[in-house]
């Protein structure tokens, strides 16, 4: 699509690290708390509920972002699997990725996501922690969030104003 004399290309997929499908829940619309991963061998999500699931085919984030011009903004929120589709990606993002907005699910994902982008020199614009109240048992500690955090890195090598 066009608008002014800006292209946008909008893509509507499920991302991965390579190309498959994934099992996604089947949710009512009062339930956004789908993960797109089960504990393995089950029917159980990140937060203990026993749910069906249907596939949904993915694209691979190496591939979508080779295929296109610099990406001004790449938002990925992916339940508590982050740090893993974006270290299968790391030399696209870092290539052709200007803007990385990244929803948090727990607490040791946000260090990782840290722990990914700031030694690739990247800084951090905002930082919302995710929110958790530990009242009940849960399987992983995504389980505990009652509201996703976001970070928003900004890869200062693909500002126009960088020196080099």
């Amino acid at each position: 699509e066009a608008w002014g004399d800006t292209e946008l290309r909008v893509v509507r997929a499920a991302g991965w690290h390579y190309r498959t499908a994934l099992q996604f829940p089947d949710l009512d619309d009062g339930d956004m708390g789908g993960a797109v991963w089960t504990l393995p061998g089950t029917d159980v999500d990140y937060r203990g509920a026993h749910l069906t699931h249907h596939e949904v085919p993915t694209v691979a984030i190496d591939d979508l972002l080779r295929s296109d011009a610099v990406t001004d903004l790449l938002h990925v929120d992916v339940q508590g699997v982050e740090s893993e589709l974006l270290s299968a990606a790391a030399d696209a993002i870092q290539s052709w990725v200007r803007l990385m907005a990244v929803g948090t699910t727990d607490r040791g994902n946000e260090g990782r996501l840290q722990e990914f982008f700031l030694p690739r020199g990247w800084g951090l614009s905002i930082d919302e922690p995710c929110s958790t109240l530990f009242t009940m048992t849960h399987p992983t500690l995504a389980g505990f969030t009652v509201q996703d955090g976001l970070q928003l890195w900004e890869n200062p090598f693909l500002r126009s104003d960088f020196p080099g």
